[in-house]
């Protein structure tokens, strides 16, 4: 599954940066590799240092609000292609572009047990 985990949220944040600036970029798609778009955060931050849990868990999510922001900030329209499962976080993220292309395979949930 795709977790969407710090590093991945970091560049994701970058790259909607930098087209949002780009006068050039007329659009922006947005898709993962795999057989699930995003599952949500990645828990196994979480379980590797369960003492830190509450920070990783707020830094998660600040990160995630960032993303959403940038996305609603962008003069270009946002596409997002889902395959598998948008869960969780995932969905959020799907839900925020303007536009959603799903596989037929697609599936849209709140969280995955």
């Amino acid at each position: 599954m795709t977790a969407l985990d710090t590093t991945m949220a970091q560049a994701l944040i970058a790259a909607l940066w930098r087209a949002e600036r780009d006068q050039s970029v007329k659009a922006v798609a947005l898709t993962a590799e795999g057989r699930n778009f995003v599952a949500g955060a990645d828990l196994g931050v979480i379980r590797a240092d369960p003492e830190r849990a509450p920070e990783s868990i707020s830094e998660g999510i600040a990160l995630f609000h960032q993303i959403v922001r940038g996305i609603w900030r962008m003069r270009q329209p946002v596409i997002v292609g889902v395959n598998g499962a948008a869960a969780g976080g995932g969905l959020g993220l799907a839900l925020a572009c303007d536009f959603v292309i799903a596989a037929a395979d697609a599936s849209f949930v709140p969280a995955l047990h």
